[in-house]
């Protein structure tokens, strides 16, 4: 019943019975993942019901023989949940994103979804939300949407503002000098201090004490 189903997740009631068509747009892909998680949700349900009735009452071994299933629910709830309120924020008259900003979002989260699709294909496949020939499609989408943002990631990462001593890494250098960072760490990281790992000399010990 819709009384007990939690606020945060009452979007799931709205997805459709039949798979949404599959297409390269935030809505669209948002209108796939939520199908998903209302579906995977269902199965996991009558999973648990009858295992409750095999257990004869034993919630507890009932739940630990859902567990994995239980687990990719959450997963799927999660990303759910993420999409819509990325969705939401993209929208949001408040934040006043220029109709350029608001684009390259709308990519970046296409971009994130279809990475989610293409990880859960086989899950997704398995509850009827996306066809297996569907799966070559979502490949090529995600690398032309990654060709298209690939001339700004650089300014989209710097508009988080995070500073390179707070990111502490090797490679999102303000002087664009990767590779002698790269290097540079390499050469002090402690397993490269010495010519051979000490723990490989002491194996290499006992090996010739045995022979």
């Amino acid at each position: 019943r819709r009384a007990a189903v939690p606020p945060a997740a009452r979007f799931l009631l709205a997805a459709a019975d039949t798979a949404p068509p599959l297409a390269c747009s935030a809505a669209a892909l948002a209108l796939v993942i939520d199908a998903f998680a209302t579906r995977i949700t269902k199965r996991a349900a009558q999973r648990l019901l009858r295992e409750m009735r095999a257990a004869r009452g034993d919630k507890l071994r009932a739940w630990n023989a859902c567990v994995p299933g239980m687990l990719a629910v959450s997963d799927a709830f999660a990303m759910a949940y993420v999409v819509r309120t990325v969705q939401r924020a993209v929208r949001d008259a408040a934040l006043q994103p220029s109709e350029r900003a608001a684009h390259i979002l709308d990519q970046l989260l296409c971009v994130f979804m279809l990475d989610y699709i293409e990880r859960e294909a086989a899950n997704m496949m398995s509850v009827g939300v996306l066809e297996p020939s569907a799966l070559h499609q979502v490949r090529a989408w995600r690398e032309e949407l990654c060709s298209a943002l690939r001339p700004v990631a650089v300014p989209i990462v710097d508009s988080f503002a995070f500073s390179d001593v707070f990111l502490a890494s090797t490679i999102g250098r303000y002087d664009g000098n990767v590779y002698e960072s790269l290097v540079r760490t390499a050469e002090k990281a402690p397993l490269n201090v010495a010519d051979l790992n000490p723990a490989i000399l002491d194996m290499k010990q006992q090996i010739r004490a045995k022979l």
